[in-house]
């Protein structure tokens, strides 16, 4: 089999145009989740369903989701 992972590195400003964020981010399996044993906040996981999605999407855990959105809703 191979084995293969990406990394990449981007920047978000948010909504309000208060904070820009680098982001490091990591390329992963549909399956990466129930692996880990990863339960889903609010939303959804993504899935192979995403891959031609016209967006990226994205997940964030708590803590992200806490500092960077206080009060609101990260999902949109």
């Amino acid at each position: 089999g191979t084995y293969e992972r990406s990394r990449w590195t981007g920047e978000y400003t948010l909504p309000d145009g208060s904070h820009e964020l680098t982001i490091d981010g990591m390329g992963i399996s549909d399956d990466y989740f129930a692996t880990m044993d990863m339960r889903v906040a609010q939303g959804r996981f993504f899935s192979s369903m995403d891959d031609n999605a016209d967006a990226a999407p994205v997940v964030i855990n708590r803590r992200l989701a806490d500092k960077w959105f206080p009060g609101k809703n990260p999902v949109g």
